[in-house]
């Protein structure tokens, strides 16, 4: 992690921030993709999104729902990579990405600011977040 750069005039003088350094994967459809296609590529991609989950690659993911040019394969990762190669890296290995059926572009993201409530429920063996 890196360390929180502020300055005198800085308005976040004297906070202290996370300025945790993660990379942003964000997937759109391919232009010309077969929409078709998709359910077929689809458990591959689940588990490989799994398998990084597993390896503590993964931060968070999940597709995008709404908004401008939202479609099948829309959706974002946030994963843990030394550098932008290394990030890239994991983005060409999704099998959508391999299949010719999304693209990803790949972005540093410092995480500053925000908060995640979690809350175990033992009997329901549920996690449950907010």
């Amino acid at each position: 992690m890196s360390e929180p750069q502020t300055t005198a005039n800085d308005p976040a003088a004297g906070r202290v921030m996370l300025g945790a350094e993660v990379w942003a994967l964000i997937a759109s459809p391919a232009p010309g993709a077969d929409r078709d296609a998709f359910p077929h590529h689809l458990r591959a991609h689940l588990d490989w999104i799994a398998g990084l989950e597993d390896e503590g690659v993964l931060v968070v993911a999940g597709p995008l729902t709404a908004g401008p040019d939202v479609g099948p394969g829309s959706g974002i990762m946030v994963v843990r990579a030394a550098d932008e190669a290394a990030a890239r890296q994991v983005a060409n290995q999704d099998p959508l990405v391999a299949a010719g059926l999304r693209v990803t572009g790949v972005y540093r993201w410092r995480i500053n600011e925000g908060s995640l409530d979690l809350r175990l429920v033992l009997s329901r063996s549920a996690v449950l977040w907010r």
